[in-house]
């Protein structure tokens, strides 16, 4: 008997979110999600730099202009900064 009151009373004290906290749980894990999605695709370039040995990481942020001169310099097939 007394096993059942304790169920009970934990089945009493979970609490069911709002609709206004569900939405905002919805929210943060979406963008949390994308934030996630977007630093993954920020890092493909940096791995395959790092693969190659070069490292542009000790330079800059990839997200900084040094460091998109520098894959523009890259792409362009340029081996020398003066170039």
């Amino acid at each position: 008997m007394a096993l059942h009151f304790v169920a009970e009373w934990i089945g009493a004290a979970r609490l069911m979110p709002t609709p206004q906290q569900r939405i905002l749980r919805d929210h943060c894990r979406s963008r949390l999600f994308y934030m996630r999605q977007q630093n993954k695709t920020q890092n493909r370039p940096l791995k395959i730099f790092e693969s190659n040995n070069i490292k542009l990481r000790s330079v800059s942020s990839i997200k900084k202009k040094p460091a998109m001169d520098m894959i523009r310099m890259f792409a362009t097939g340029a081996t020398d900064k003066e170039q």
